[in-house]
């Protein structure tokens, strides 16, 4: 069966151009305007190269999102010891991993 390829409206790709960057926000006020769905917005902006920022990943809390490794790196940095001498540490559990991290003067966890 043929893939069946849709014209994509040049109206939508020049708004796009002109509310770059754009995020999940603009694209889905984009999709309503042009009546497309906010996904193909997206999927088109990163296919033309327009800038598009992506939205960040929190947790239920707010706190961003971190992976266990992160944290172990994390912790890492703030002892000042070699990177990977905590090596199998990232098999804590991640609730025992940042209550140790939260123990640390200054512990600030880098979001991935």
């Amino acid at each position: 069966m043929p893939k069946v390829v849709r014209e994509f409206d040049p109206k939508l790709l020049a708004a796009m151009w002109e509310r770059a960057p754009l995020d999940l926000a603009k694209a889905t006020a984009l999709a309503d305007e042009y009546d497309s769905k906010a996904k193909a917005v997206i999927a088109k902006a990163i296919r033309e190269k327009i800038p598009y920022v992506k939205q960040v990943r929190v947790r239920k809390d707010g706190k961003p999102v971190a992976s266990k490794n992160a944290v172990v790196a994390s912790i890492e940095a703030s002892l000042e010891v070699d990177v990977g001498a905590f090596e199998g540490l990232e098999k804590a559990s991640k609730s025992a991993l940042e209550a140790l991290f939260s123990a640390l003067p200054e512990a600030e966890v880098e979001a991935e």
